[in-house]
């Protein structure tokens, strides 16, 4: 058992005995020896030191079969290469780095960093000092807008209301008292004698004893928990399981190459650098610098939308989801409660509006009311009256619920308040507040079981008449069924110039009203986008069940039942997997329901996020395939989260989806370009061992060389490739459901693209090599027109891969990045080919301008495979 909980069964005299403290405080010098033994009242989020973030950048099995490479030639003295494969990795982890460098500094700017004081008693005396600094036993004293320091012993308390939102997700402030706790209020979860640290105070003083600090308080203990879970997106398991099919096939190449060129008599130095060359060309030393620069960029668009990515493959992931569980209470709405029905004179009237601004009004059947009648214009200047919150510019101070009732006043018309003449303040006892106005009127609101008890008459626009107390009673439960908190208001003439719990008799009823936190209007929108982009979305929340179904509701997202914690605490693994079938609203649950839910969902093959903004949340955040914390949450939340959305707005989360999408239909391309270009020229080095023993033209030479088959897969990626992140982005990519989590990269229809285009550009960089050798070339000759047919092959394949299924044809050309690509890469070839400085570093050599007659039509050969087989798979797919 917790520390907290133990010590809530305890009297206040018993619990300080357990603190080892009294009311006078603890004395400085025992204050200095207890922040000794506990530590500071921090919670602190271990940031990896640049270093280690700089070397997880080359955990990628790519690089480690790279620099194995580049460790292989530097062994055998082909330094150039060496250099050029160590700076390919480099440049790479360095893009990286930076990238999540620069999503770290966002998350910081998003942290206040003022230092919170504390009040506490030392030595009999108040003093401020830095929270800190707080320790177990110390004394505090809190007061209304201050924010619980660390978990908290109650004292003494006065009309003490605190919003825990943060830490249970319920919207409306609980009241807390001192008294001890039994057993059946411990099984409700009800510890009213206890604040706990990082809760809000909206109303009242209090003065309590310092249970817990940093990481022991529940709010510690959730962080704690969350260091302990550690996730890989679906992106980071797809580019890991490709990296292993290529290495693999890398591997097994190069030792088959190797095998035969030992076979076949060649040199073992020549054979292990024919070998090395197939392995060079092979691997898309390029593709992982695009990938980074690809998730850069989608970083970049989503931090402009006001989603901050912490880790780039996060952008990717969230357009994979296939279920959103969210947190209701801020993140699908708006925080903030509200008025939307009044029921007075036997009359129900709505309200118009949302939070606390006062555009909107209070209407009869859809109409506008403008001259309130005389029973609701009562009963607002009774809600009006009997309130200690006030509004301002649409920032409230005080209690939310009264803060509601102000707002709602207001929009009827009703502004100014009755002078205060004596106050019964609420507490959980009462169950009720009331004031005693200058003009001689008891007015009181509270629960509406109390108030009615209060009650013999009900005021109605035709004059007073009994109360009818079952009547009463089914429009209570219609309001409430609607999700709405209810309050009844009640007054009566009152002689005297103080008012006692006994006077509050034989009052008349004015009504009810009922708010609700409504949901945020673009959440609305954004639950519809994500329904028809196939996205489920299941809404998790610690408010109560009827509340929650409301907004579930107004929300569409649709459910056969709401399953409050207290069920799911009586159910096995078995039986929670099963109601995940069509339960999508989950009421009342603690942080071990969220974490529970989240865990299931993915075991059962969901690619989950999960929103929010509360401690309660991080578990789960952290759990998730990709956690999306607000950023305005708690820090907690933040540093469990892949994504922070600095506006808070969840419909940023549909942009997020639609940006992931499109981000992974971008990297499919990127790879269906890159792949192929690269195991043409394994194939063209394999080939020409294969070929050696019947044609002399390749047993004595090889068609290309290490560096320069380098140089066309890095230039290639960069130049080429990589103009194909700019491809317009697909704006009907949300009309589709996600893509099956288990579909790995590699597939049937990769297997096909890559298989002809690397046949073709083989075939064509084996031709001209043969045919140039045949015709009297000199050897460096031939291979550099090997080299720039090769270049070519990719150029013209470049036209066709912009999209994976239409014709060349009818793609628009509107990318100019690619023709600036094009421009770039055919002139840089022409300056390898044509001037005389670089032959030394490229080993090539100028060849006759007759011969641009042959690399011309070998060069379309990549480009006409692959129209032809988008022409073939069209006819078939709709015959």
């Amino acid at each position: 058992m917790t520390p907290w909980k133990r010590i809530s069964e305890m009297d206040v005299e018993g619990a300080l005995d357990e603190l080892g403290t009294s009311p006078g405080g603890l004395k400085e010098a025992e204050a200095r020896d207890r922040l000794e033994i506990h530590g500071p009242n921090e919670i602190e989020f271990k940031k990896p030191h640049p270093i280690f973030r700089f070397m997880k950048q080359f955990q990628s099995l790519l690089v480690y079969v790279l620099l194995t490479v580049a460790i292989f030639t530097a062994f055998i003295g082909e330094w150039i290469d060496t250099a050029v494969i160590t700076g390919v990795v480099v440049l790479n982890a360095i893009i990286g780095f930076i990238q999540e460098g620069k999503a770290s500094e966002a998350i910081e700017s998003l942290q206040k960093f003022t230092e919170s004081y504390s009040t506490v008693i030392r030595e009999g005396r108040e003093m401020r000092i830095p929270s800190g600094l707080l320790v177990p036993g110390d004394i505090t004293v809190l007061g209304a807008g201050e924010r619980v320091p660390a978990d908290i012993r109650l004292i003494e308390s006065k009309n003490l209301h605190v919003d825990e939102s943060a830490l249970t997700g319920e919207s409306v402030p609980v009241e807390k008292d001192p008294s001890t706790l039994r057993e059946e209020d411990i099984l409700r979860g009800e510890f009213r004698n206890i604040l706990f640290s990082g809760t809000l105070i909206t109303e009242g003083r209090a003065l309590g004893a310092v249970i817990s600090t940093g990481r022991e308080t529940e709010l510690g203990r959730i962080a704690e928990r969350v260091k302990e879970v550690d996730v890989k997106t679906p992106l980071l398991e797809k580019i890991d399981e490709f990296s292993r099919t290529i290495t693999l096939a890398v591997v097994s190449l190069a030792a088959f190459n190797f095998i035969a060129a030992i076979l076949f008599g060649y040199d073992a130095v020549l054979s292990f650098l024919a070998s090395t060359s197939l392995a060079v060309a092979a691997i898309p030393e390029g593709l992982p610098a695009v990938l980074t620069v690809t998730l850069a960029l989608a970083v970049r668009t989503m931090a402009e939308r006001n989603a901050i990515v912490r880790n780039l493959p996060s952008v990717e992931t969230l357009g994979s989801v296939t279920v959103i569980c969210s947190d209701k209470t801020g993140t699908l709405t708006r925080n903030e409660m509200t008025v939307k029905s009044i029921y007075a004179g036997e009359v129900s009237y709505e309200v118009e509006g949302v939070g606390y601004s006062e555009d909107g009004y209070i209407t009869l059947n859809g109409s506008r009311i403008k001259e309130p009648p005389e029973p609701l214009l009562r009963i607002l200047k009774c809600g009006l009256n009997c309130n200690n919150a006030s509004v301002a510019d649409e920032r409230i101070h005080g209690d939310p619920t009264e803060a509601a009732l102000v707002v709602a006043a207001h929009k009827g018309g009703v502004r100014e308040r009755a002078r205060r003449v004596d106050e019964v303040p609420f507490d959980s006892t009462r169950k009720y507040m009331a004031v005693l106005t200058e003009d001689g009127l008891i007015q009181a609101k509270g629960s509406p079981e109390r108030i009615i008890g209060m009650c013999s008459h009900e005021l109605t626009e035709s004059g007073l008449k009994p109360l009818e107390k079952d009547e009463l009673k089914d429009r209570i439960h219609e309001m409430a069924s609607e999700g709405m908190r209810v309050l009844a208001f009640a007054e009566k003439r009152h002689s005297g110039t103080e008012i006692h719990d006994e006077d509050l008799t034989d009052m008349t009823l004015l009504g009810f009203q009922g708010m609700i936190d409504p949901p945020r209007p673009e959440a609305i929108e954004a639950v519809g986008k994500c329904k028809s982009a196939g996205i489920r979305i299941i809404m998790i929340t610690g408010d109560h069940a009827a509340t929650a179904g409301a907004v579930a509701a107004e929300l569409g997202i649709e459910t056969s039942r709401v399953l409050t914690g207290p069920e799911l605490s009586s159910m096995e693994t078995h039986e929670i997997t099963k109601s995940l079938d069509d339960c999508n609203v989950f009421a009342r649950v603690t942080p071990d329901h969220k974490y529970t839910i989240t865990e299931i969902l993915r075991e059962n093959g969901e690619i989950v996020a999960m929103t929010g903004d509360g401690v309660n949340d991080a578990p789960a955040l952290k759990m998730a395939d990709i956690g999306v914390a607000m950023g305005s949450g708690t820090e907690v939340a933040r540093e469990s989260a892949d994504m922070v959305l600095a506006d808070d707005n969840f419909a940023t989360i549909v942009a997020a989806v639609s940006e992931g999408r499109n981000v992974y239909e971008r990297i499919r391309r990127i790879i269906y370009y890159v792949l192929p270009t690269s195991g043409g020229q394994a194939l063209i080095i394999l080939l020409s061992f294969l070929l050696a023993p019947v044609s002399p033209t390749f047993s004595a030479s090889l068609p290309l060389l290490p560096l320069q088959i380098l140089w066309i897969n890095m230039f290639d990626g960069v130049f080429l490739a990589l103009p194909l992140v700019a491809e317009a982005s697909d704006e009907s990519v949300l009309e589709k459901p996600p893509r099956d989590p288990g579909t790995g990269i590699v597939d049937y229809t990769f297997i096909r693209k890559v298989g002809l285009v690397s046949a073709a550009m083989a075939i064509s960089g084996l031709a001209v090599f043969y045919i140039g050798v045949s015709r009297g070339l000199d050897v460096t000759v031939a291979r550099t027109v090997t080299f720039t047919t090769v270049i070519l092959v990719h150029v013209f394949y470049l036209l066709t891969a912009r999209s994976l299924d239409k014709s060349v044809l009818r793609i628009p050309p509107a990318n100019r990045w690619v023709a600036t690509g094009i421009i770039i890469t055919v002139t840089v070839t022409l300056f390898i080919v044509y001037v005389p400085g670089l032959e030394v570093i490229f080993r090539t050599s100028p060849f006759p301008s007759e011969w641009w007659g042959i690399i011309i039509p070998f060069s379309l050969t990549g480009l006409l495979s692959i129209e032809a087989e988008k022409y073939i798979m069209g006819r078939l797919k709709h015959e």
